[in-house]
């Protein structure tokens, strides 16, 4: 529910101030680690595609705000990623 409501907080801030939205995924942050979702259970990136995956062992987790963005790892394709399978 968060994010569809920043989501939409952010577009609305976009669409009235006329300032230009852009989007990545969070592997972006992570250096492509996988993504703690429930359990044993972590969001992978394999070449362009989001599942979940069982890891027995614990992967290093670090998310980091790098200095200079490269606007090539963005998109101005917004919407939120709602198709991903449910985690259980």
């Amino acid at each position: 529910m968060a994010i569809k409501v920043a989501y939409i907080f952010l577009k609305s801030i976009s669409v009235l101030k006329n300032i230009p939205l852009f989007a990545t995924d969070a592997f972006y942050f992570n250096k492509n680690q996988p993504i703690k979702a429930i359990g044993k259970l972590y969001f992978v990136k394999i070449s362009s595609e989001i599942k979940t995956q069982k890891l027995e062992t614990v992967p290093n987790m670090e998310f980091k705000l790098q200095d200079v963005l490269d606007y090539n790892e963005f998109s101005t394709t917004t919407t939120p990623l709602y198709s991903i399978g449910a985690v259980g």
